[in-house]
């Protein structure tokens, strides 16, 4: 099922030091640049410590969702899996691949499972990597420092269906595709709208009481939301109003007041919480995007054994 030949050069390709140390800096640097300015506002040297703490988990958080497992992950995931099989045949190098005694079946599967494994690496290292910067733009102390590693198994597990997800639907487009790029720009799109698009297009929507039918099902930042939420919640953190407002804004996830959330100077806790926005439950979007890649990694088989190459 797995050929190892086919798995370790693909592997290897992935985990070049090169690529590693360029995609730390890219993540990084968004990172850096809010930490240091963020770190330097009246408002963290006027707050409680615990108070503190919970806003710059929240800002971390949003962080998180948006860019280190969002934006960042989803378009690494959709360069590795364009180069599947749609590199192998723009460098022409699909030719002496499949006439060795390797069926397609495992070529595919083998190179996948190493996009998983490389990818987890990616992942893990990007959330090492963001803590580190915020604990020391922020100067964290130790109890403040627990909250986030205790955190950290629950956005690694949050961050394998953003890669599985992306992943699959480009390594699909890239058993048929002639080049990289053709894989790479309708998924680049896609990632954008999930995470930027759907914003206004939920809001105006439910608003106007039409989010309902196809709409809400092709809404898969929602789903993301609602994993990521329920996720950070079971592992017994509540964010505060003002970053449920924040982060409910990206993911849909939370009923945000027509004039906003105020930040509370003054008390070191705040009892309000926001109600939370059940369109699906967190059971139903975790079977959604777990379903969904697995019917794409099938497709994708089908079309690459069908594909004609010469």
């Amino acid at each position: 099922m797995i050929n190892k030949a086919i798995f370790n050069k693909t592997l290897s390709r992935f985990l070049k030091i090169k690529n590693i140390l360029i995609y730390t800096l890219v993540l990084a640097l968004p990172l850096f640049l809010f930490a240091q300015i963020a770190s330097k506002a009246d408002f963290f040297a006027v707050t409680s410590l615990n108070l503190k703490a919970e806003y710059i988990f929240g800002f971390f958080s949003v962080f998180a969702f948006v860019w280190i497992l969002g934006v960042a992950l989803a378009i690494l995931s959709t360069v590795f899996c364009s180069s599947l099989i749609a590199e192998e045949v723009s460098n022409r190098t699909i030719l002496l691949l499949v006439t060795k005694p390797v069926k397609r079946f495992e070529i595919f599967i083998s190179k996948f499972l190493a996009f998983m494994l490389s990818i987890s690496i990616y992942s893990a290292l990007s959330l090492f990597v963001s803590v580190y910067i915020w604990a020391s733009a922020f100067k964290l102390d130790i109890m403040s420092l627990s909250l986030f590693f205790g955190k950290l198994p629950l956005f690694f597990i949050y961050s394998l269906f953003v890669s599985l997800f992306f992943g699959s639907i480009t390594a699909a487009i890239s058993t048929i595709s002639s080049s990289k790029l053709k894989s790479i720009l309708p998924v680049v799109l896609i990632i954008i709208l999930t995470f930027f698009g759907f914003i206004q297009i939920r809001g105006v929507s439910r608003s106007m009481g039409v989010y309902t039918g196809v709409l809400s099902f092709v809404d898969v930042g929602y789903d993301f939301g609602n994993i990521y939420i329920s996720l950070i919640e079971k592992g017994g953190t509540k964010f505060i109003p003002f970053m449920q407002s924040i982060i409910g804004t990206f993911t849909g996830t939370y009923e945000i007041p027509e004039n906003g959330v105020n930040i509370d100077y003054d008390h070191g806790f705040i009892l309000e919480s926001l109600d939370r926005l059940c369109f699906r439950s967190p059971l139903q979007s975790f079977i959604k995007l777990t379903i969904f890649p697995i019917v794409l990694i099938l497709f994708g088989l089908i079309l690459f054994n069908r594909r004609d190459i010469s």
